[in-house]
């Protein structure tokens, strides 16, 4: 199974070091609720080789969905979670 992540947009609460827990996001031309973060983690660290990105698994009223935040490019993308 491939990942097909896309770039999308997402309104997170304010974080004191990165972006922040994500709240909403845009998928498919409508806006949708987070219900719950499921899980996150991280890949990367401090060392500048190792870029931090962060990864959210979240439940909307439209399904799962894995949401990862690449630091270098401050950039939001989102996956829709097939789970069948």
């Amino acid at each position: 199974m491939s990942a097909r992540f896309r770039v999308c947009r997402v309104e997170a609460a304010a974080g004191h070091a990165g972006p922040g827990e994500p709240r909403r996001f845009l998928y498919e031309g409508r806006w949708q609720p987070v219900e719950a973060i499921e899980d996150r983690w991280y890949e990367g660290g401090p060392e500048p080789e190792a870029e931090l990105v962060l990864y959210f698994r979240v439940a909307s009223g439209e399904g799962r969905f894995l949401l990862r935040f690449l630091s270098y490019f401050q950039r939001w993308q989102v996956w829709a979670v097939d789970e069948s």
